[in-house]
């Protein structure tokens, strides 16, 4: 009786409609690309550093300076690796393009719903964002609060409690695992990303940009 009582008690998970599943698709497609392309990324960097050379910082220095590596003949890279290496480099610009045909997809999708195109007009808020909430989330009214919404998200305030002295503290982010880390997952990346973007540039922002990002 007790466990069919804490059952009735839980708030269901709404069936996501077609047009989510429309926007879920891209962005769970997406997200797997990326992955892959960070993994080949890191492969080359990798393996250039066991043969001595490094690549600078930052993911669009891998693919040139990788191919001037391996067609210069001075290098001291084997044969057959220069071959995998410039595979490699075939895979990521792959990669990349794909990445950018789906990004341009979400755009498109992103267009054609109004709640979508409201949520772009929040500063820091982009096209990524505004689509994950719409296709993940669904309708925002079925939280009682912000704070519901937060702790779905798996954004709760650590605890450093004492006896009888609770006490919160900063936000903590629950983890998802996975090679995609789930689809809350990626919205809080979104949501921290765009956020520190927005205040990284609040010097010469307008008022109404500085209200937000204090409040």
């Amino acid at each position: 009786m007790k466990v069919c009582s804490f059952r009735l008690s839980l708030t269901p998970v709404p069936v996501k409609t077609l047009e989510q599943q429309q926007m879920t698709t891209p962005h769970r497609v997406r997200a797997g690309w990326m992955h892959t392309r960070v993994a080949r990324i890191n492969a080359v960097r990798g393996l250039l550093r066991e043969l001595g050379y490094a690549i600078p910082v930052g993911a669009r220095h891998v693919v040139p300076q990788t191919q001037a590596l391996i067609v210069d003949a001075e290098t001291e890279i084997p044969a057959v690796s220069r071959e995998m290496f410039h595979d490699l480099c075939e895979e990521i610009r792959d990669l990349e393009a794909r990445i950018g045909k789906v990004e341009r997809e979400i755009d498109a999708l992103a267009r054609q719903n109004p709640v979508v195109v409201r949520l772009r007009t929040i500063p820091g808020v982009g096209v990524l964002t505004a689509t994950a909430l719409v296709a993940f989330v669904g309708d925002v009214e079925r939280f009682a609060s912000g704070r519901h919404f937060a702790s779905y998200l798996g954004l709760t305030p650590r605890e450093y409690s004492s006896r009888c002295l609770p006490a919160w503290r900063e936000i903590a982010l629950a983890r998802e695992y996975g090679p995609e880390g789930g689809p809350r997952g990626r919205i809080r990346v979104l949501t921290r990303n765009r956020r520190r973007g927005c205040l990284s540039s609040r010097e010469g922002a307008s008022a109404r940009t500085d209200s937000w990002s204090e409040g």
